[in-house]
């Protein structure tokens, strides 16, 4: 089984070529194409902004969190959940001290 849906899925990214050769649909298969490379550049730098958000947004609220592999899940979803519009509101609660920030007025 394993090896028939390798064969599978090779065989659904050479489908395109087989469009490559009609008039019509041939120049549209050598758009996509082109636009799925700058389509992994645009995601790179994407991903660089969202990691660099979720760090600091993460030390900003948790300055006292220990370093574990959940951080990591932590630094990423998060951010990337909020380039969709889920706020985390809920998840307000910091492991600050008390009166480490305090605001006079």
């Amino acid at each position: 089984r394993v090896m028939y849906c390798i064969t599978l899925g090779f065989s659904f990214v050479r489908l395109p070529q087989l469009f490559m050769v009609h008039k019509d649909i041939g120049p549209k298969v050598i758009m996509i194409q082109k636009m799925l490379v700058d389509l992994v550049f645009f995601l790179a730098i994407l991903l660089v902004f969202i990691f660099a958000y979720g760090v600091m947004r993460h030390t900003l609220i948790f300055p006292n969190s220990p370093a574990e592999w959940s951080l990591l899940m932590n630094v990423s979803l998060i951010p990337y959940w909020q380039v969709y519009g889920e706020l985390f509101v809920d998840e307000g609660n910091g492991t600050m001290a008390n009166g480490s920030w305090l605001v006079y007025v």
